[in-house]
């Protein structure tokens, strides 16, 4: 019975790792730079894995925050005076092979362009969970508030039962004393 329980419980997350390796796949290309046309479909697979992920199991969210403290730290480490409000720079005109100018400025509107490319996806990622999050919040009836929290009996209790039974509620009825 136990195997049956935790192989049930275990879909979800091999789906949600699954997911997160997708989300991982898409930021870490993006954080290459491959070019505009293509940092579009690494973020648009950044969104569906993380999206994907939420969906699964809400511990999800612990993993897309790791990887944001690693883009944030990725793209202030790569250019942190580029991130700084300073006026924009000269202009620096080049021409093209068709003989036309075209603005080639530094690094400063790079950085701040994938900054907000970034905070683009995030907010997709939000709008995508949002009604699942509206509809799920109120019947959730794990997320119940606890008074006080588990004694370290009770909880030494319910993991042995875990292991025991396969079952993680109802623990007084399938302790033995």
């Amino acid at each position: 019975r136990f195997l049956v329980w935790w192989s049930m419980e275990l879909r979800m997350y091999a789906l949600a790792g699954a997911c997160l390796m997708a989300a991982t796949l898409g930021v870490m290309r993006w954080l290459e730079g491959r070019g505009r046309g293509r940092a579009r479909w690494d973020m648009a697979l950044y969104v569906v894995g993380a999206t994907g992920a939420l969906y699964s199991v809400y511990l999800a969210g612990a993993g897309l925050v790791a990887l944001n403290v690693v883009v944030g730290w990725r793209l202030l480490r790569r250019r942190p005076e580029a991130l700084t409000p300073r006026p924009p720079p000269e202009p620096r005109f080049t021409y093209g092979a068709a003989g036309t100018p075209s603005n080639r400025s530094g690094q400063g509107e790079d950085a701040w362009r994938r900054t907000v490319e970034w905070a683009a996806a995030q907010v997709a990622v939000l709008v995508a969970f949002a009604p699942w999050a509206i509809y799920a919040g109120g019947r959730m009836s794990s997320w119940r508030v606890v008074q006080d929290g588990p004694s370290l009996w009770f909880t030494v209790k319910l993991w042995l039962t875990l292991l025991a039974t396969g079952v993680s509620t109802d623990i007084e009825s399938a302790w033995p004393w």
